[in-house]
């Protein structure tokens, strides 16, 4: 069962956290929420990017679009450490921004940054994206950014990536259409 509205996720991610924090549903209790049951089929993951990869990135899951959207808002560094988040692309399981999603964040918005293999359980799943914050993406076949490839335009999206559906296994971000 969907539990956000699906003509949510059509909103750019930083009107989405401003209207969820005016209606109060970005508050503590979202984020008490926690990580999603091994069970449950949708999810909203975050990932924190660094500045160099450094393997397999590691991707928080919720099971509410709300409550990962309250969590990339909130995202702190390893050493434990806080710091600004800033959303630089989501990827979706469905065509259409619909599905379960992977919400790509930054400290500084958008720049050079990327995932040389996605996150457990997001290989070779993708069918849809949406850039934000400057960033452009490319999203590669194989591991280590081999293999053929589709890019999104700097705040673009692609609701569906059609023969590229569910063939992306490492990404890239940048400040021009193709990473």
């Amino acid at each position: 069962m969907r539990h956000v509205s699906r003509s949510w996720k059509y909103l750019p991610a930083v009107v989405l956290l401003g209207a969820m924090s005016v209606v109060g549903l970005a508050g503590p209790a979202a984020a008490a929420a926690g990580p999603l049951p091994p069970n449950q089929s949708e999810k909203h993951c975050v990932v924190a990017l660094g500045p160099a990869p450094t393997g397999v990135p590691v991707a928080v899951c919720y099971s509410t679009y709300t409550q990962a959207m309250h969590a990339a808002a909130s995202v702190t560094r390893i050493d434990g450490a806080p710091r600004t988040s800033v959303i630089i692309g989501i990827d979706y399981t469905s065509t259409g921004f619909g599905g379960s999603s992977l919400t790509w964040t930054e400290s500084t918005g958008c720049g050079s940054y990327a995932a040389s293999s996605m996150p457990a359980g997001w290989n070779d799943v993708v069918e849809s994206v949406q850039n934000f914050n400057g960033c452009g993406t490319t999203l590669y076949q194989n591991t280590s950014f081999g293999g053929s490839t589709a890019s999104v335009a700097v705040n673009g999206s692609k609701s569906t990536l059609g023969s590229f559906n569910q063939m992306a296994s490492s990404q890239r971000w940048c400040t021009s259409s193709t990473c």
